[in-house]
């Protein structure tokens, strides 16, 4: 027996048709076996890379900007110090920027050479040309946890 099927699958909001024949080229007459469609690649972000080859997972960065090297990318990577943990500390937490603040070691301490300065800086989380207070907002949000995730960061979760 000869025929089709025409099955629709809704990705991210988009619908998908895709049309399955069996039984159709010479041969026996026997029905053939449809494949099934290939599976989406997860994009959990929704910029354009792959969650398997995303730098950062759960941030929308298209540019994958990674200026560290350390394979997390800066939305998601105020971890300065490269320790696998984000650190602002009371002594910045309180008082920012401070010299209790710039003594204390954290990752909210290397933003303070940088602050208010342009450029491509590590501690421009953002990427928009300047290390700033969206930066700094960035750094409290992951205040006490691993930067990322990552598909190929260097700190696993």
């Amino acid at each position: 027996m000869s025929g089709a099927n025409i099955a629709m699958y809704r990705i991210a909001g988009v619908a998908i048709f895709s049309l399955f024949l069996f039984g159709c080229g010479g041969g026996g007459g026997g029905g053939g076996t449809a494949a099934a469609p290939p599976a989406a690649a997860a994009d959990t972000d929704s910029d354009g890379v792959d969650d398997s080859s995303d730098n950062c997972i759960l941030v929308f960065n298209p540019a994958q900007r990674d200026t560290n090297g350390d394979g997390h990318g800066n939305f998601c990577d105020p971890d300065l110090d490269n320790d696998c943990i984000v650190t602002v500390g009371a002594e910045c937490a309180n008082g920012f920027p401070s010299p209790e603040c710039e003594a204390s070691g954290t990752d909210a301490a290397a933003m303070i050479p940088v602050f208010f300065l342009a450029g491509d800086f590590d501690e421009d989380l953002n990427g928009d040309n300047i290390v700033n207070f969206l930066d700094l907002d960035i750094l409290f949000d992951f205040d006490g946890l691993p930067p990322g995730p990552s598909a190929m960061g260097l700190c696993a979760p």
